[in-house]
């Protein structure tokens, strides 16, 4: 079986930028939703490690936090970090969605 490392990368970087916001910005909301989402993810680049054909649950992962740092950007107006993070995301959606067998 093999290790899905970008899919552990990411959850790594969710919880660190989540970490990050805390600790530059003092914002517990964004250390309880990238630690929230970092598990999230880790957990699902769990499941896609043993099944890689099981991939829903990271689908729905990446594209909730697609919308939500979407959302954020279209408030703020500021590509760091929200703009990023939803491409990002975005791409790791796609990336599992051209595996489904529909």
């Amino acid at each position: 079986m093999p290790t899905d490392l970008p899919a552990y990368t990411y959850a790594a970087l969710v919880a660190f930028g989540g970490i990050f916001g805390f600790l530059r910005a003092g914002s517990v909301t964004s250390l309880l939703t990238g630690l929230a989402f970092g598990a999230a993810i880790y957990y699902c680049a769990g499941i896609v490690s043993k099944n890689p054909k099981d991939i829903w649950a990271m689908v729905g992962v990446c594209l909730a936090l697609t919308l939500l740092m979407a959302w954020r950007f279209s408030v703020t107006e500021k590509f760091m970090p929200a703009g990023l993070v939803s491409i990002i995301s975005f791409g790791m959606a796609l990336r599992y969605s051209t595996r489904a067998e529909l």
